[in-house]
């Protein structure tokens, strides 16, 4: 479902002007960070992060993965995982249907 809502980073009281982006996605690192090393402890993923990523239900599910790992890491004291946003992101599952194949 597609609902055309806009991003919106009230929830973020504090977060500098410097730290959105004009069309108020947040600016994020390539580890999915906030993009402002007081925030590095802060991950954003889905529609509200902006990381070049199609905004879609697949690469939001792929950027939670490695938000979730990366905190797991920041935690343990070791190196990040970082994002790239990929082609299969914005892929769209399709069946085509049964096919009969004989009598």
């Amino acid at each position: 479902m597609c609902t055309g809502a806009a991003p919106t980073t009230k929830p973020l009281p504090g977060l500098s002007a410097e730290s959105v982006t004009s069309g108020g996605m947040i600016k994020v690192n390539g580890h999915l960070q906030l993009d402002d090393p007081t925030t590095s402890h802060t991950f954003a993923i889905g529609d509200i992060a902006d990381t070049g990523a199609m905004k879609m239900g697949r690469a939001a599910g792929l950027q939670g993965l490695i938000a979730a790992r990366n905190i797991g890491r920041q935690i343990a004291g070791r190196s990040l995982i970082p994002y790239e946003p990929g082609v299969i992101e914005g892929s769209i599952d399709m069946s085509l249907g049964l096919v009969s194949i004989g009598k």
